[in-house]
């Protein structure tokens, strides 16, 4: 096997019980950390754009592009899918949207980004 990893299999590895103890050597493995984290940061909570005027409008487009995202996936355009999912987090935030932009990041390489931005969600969504 490549050294690329299966995005749902590594993203049941890292939401099964421990997985932050075994995957956070390799998160921080070969970068700064706190650049790292920078980065982590930034994919799982984007800043929001209002430019559209209603919550409607913004779920519209939101659910557009991430169709458009999901159509680029399937004919292996990693990123494309992975601007698409960014431009869809940007007008509305949901979970969905974040783990597909963060597995197109897995896909393009980025694991040890990949990696930081699964722990930061779930570091968020504890404790929340």
């Amino acid at each position: 096997r490549s050294n690329s990893f299966d995005a749902c299999a590594l993203h049941s590895q890292l939401f099964s019980s421990a997985a932050s103890c075994v995957f956070l050597p390799f998160a921080t493995r070969g970068m700064e950390s706190a650049s790292l984290a920078a980065l982590a940061e930034a994919l799982v909570f984007p800043p929001q754009t209002a430019v559209l005027n209603t919550r409607e409008e913004r779920a519209r487009l939101h659910d557009k592009l991430v169709r458009k995202g999901l159509l680029a996936n399937a004919r292996g355009e990693a990123a494309a899918a992975a601007a698409c999912f960014e431009e869809a987090l940007k007008l509305e935030r949901r979970t969905t949207t974040l783990l597909s932009l963060i597995n197109m990041r897995l896909k393009l390489g980025e694991h040890a980004l990949a990696a930081a931005a699964y722990l930061r969600l779930m570091e968020a969504t504890v404790l929340s």
